[in-house]
């Protein structure tokens, strides 16, 4: 639990954002590096990956 948020404050930006945040820019800056240590984590081989495939269930 720690390790997202250690990752979070290592990535985060410490220059003053003075116009509107976008989306986009919201997700990259500040969503990614606090969801990034949760779904990956290297040392155990674990990945986390959208793929373009369907499985039974959604056809």
């Amino acid at each position: 639990i720690i390790n997202p948020f250690a990752t979070l404050i290592q990535k985060l930006s410490d220059s003053k954002v003075d116009n509107q945040c976008m989306e986009q820019e919201l997700i990259f800056r500040f969503l990614d590096p606090a969801l990034a240590p949760i779904l990956n984590n290297h040392s155990q081989n674990m990945y986390f990956r959208w793929t373009a495939t369907k499985n039974e269930e959604a056809k």
